[in-house]
């Protein structure tokens, strides 16, 4: 009688011991990861310890901003088992269709910050300017001349994280920079470049010695986050993308020299058209424009007051 009882309860054992040997999750399961995050742009998913910590602090978006990032340039939906990128789903205003990969990338860092993109776009009474004069007197003690290229209004709540007034930028337009530049402003009647090497002579001409300004015209903007995507695929339109750097070559994001901390992204300002040339002299061309219609990425670390600038095109 007990050997009779015995054996239902043993083919039970069985049954359960092959259910848990038998269910398998899908690769794309949802059920099976840790957690999802969201990474724009290409060439973020890298290797390299460091670099890879870097495009997470910087390049991580919540869910609700792949609007813009799907139809910009691309956008990383991450799925993570424990501290591990095991999936990617690669979405891209190029691409019809999503792309599936299965990877293997070990998380650098367990948590970053998620961010939103904003906008600067033309408003005749906007704080924020682009082109024109600076509105205080700066001097630079350098062979190369700057130009001033904007000015960022640190009372917008935006960039009240800034921790200045006024964020004035300015850049060797007609200088040819190894890369980027890191410029200490904690003078900020005379700015230091910290890194003078990377600027070179290889631009000079009978005409252009690197040491000419150029003065643009004055276009004043407002910020928003909310924007027509389709004003953002105009390679010679004038709104400006803020909160998440889409980059044009490899990500350059940099770590200030004085804190270690990995700097923070203002804006990236687009060579345009309108900011026409009323003065001084632009190599590349008689509108405010940054080698060949390139782009000026803007970075901030403000317990330093460093700004590092570089340009891609």
């Amino acid at each position: 009688m007990f050997d009779k009882l015995k054996r239902p309860f043993k083919d039970f054992l069985k049954l359960i011991e092959s259910l848990k040997t038998e269910t398998k999750f899908s690769p794309s399961d949802p059920l099976r990861f840790t957690s999802i995050r969201y990474l724009n742009g290409h060439e973020v998913l890298d290797r390299d310890p460091e670099r890879f910590r870097r495009a997470l602090m910087i390049q991580g978006i919540s869910e609700d901003q792949i609007k813009f990032g799907q139809h910009l340039q691309f956008t990383n939906e991450l799925r993570i088992i424990d501290n591990k990128v095991v999936e990617v789903i690669e979405r891209c205003a190029d691409q019809a269709e999503s792309v599936r990969q299965n990877v293997e990338y070990d998380l650098p860092i367990e948590d970053w910050p998620d961010h939103k993109y904003f906008f600067l776009i033309p408003d005749k009474g906007g704080p924020h300017q682009i082109g024109g004069e600076c509105p205080k007197p700066i001097v630079f003690d350098s062979q190369y001349g700057f130009s001033f290229i904007a000015s960022i209004d640190g009372t917008d709540p935006f960039f009240s994280w800034i921790e200045t007034d006024e964020l004035n930028i300015f850049y060797p337009l007609n200088t040819c920079c190894l890369s980027g530049l890191f410029i200490d402003w904690k003078n900020e009647k005379e700015p230091i470049v910290l890194n003078p090497e990377v600027m070179t002579d290889a631009w000079r001409t009978n005409y252009v010695d690197g040491s000419e300004v150029g003065v643009f015209k004055g276009i004043n903007y407002k910020s928003t986050d909310d924007v027509d995507v389709n004003l953002l695929k105009d390679e010679f339109g004038d709104t400006h993308i803020c909160g998440v750097p889409m980059w044009y070559q490899a990500p350059d994001i940099p770590v200030c020299p004085k804190t270690g901390n990995v700097m923070r992204y203002v804006t990236t300002i687009r060579s345009n058209v309108k900011n026409e040339l009323i003065k001084g002299t632009s190599v590349f061309g008689d509108y405010l424009t940054f080698m060949d219609v390139g782009f000026l990425y803007v970075f901030w670390e403000p317990t330093s007051n460093i700004m590092y600038l570089t340009a891609q095109c």
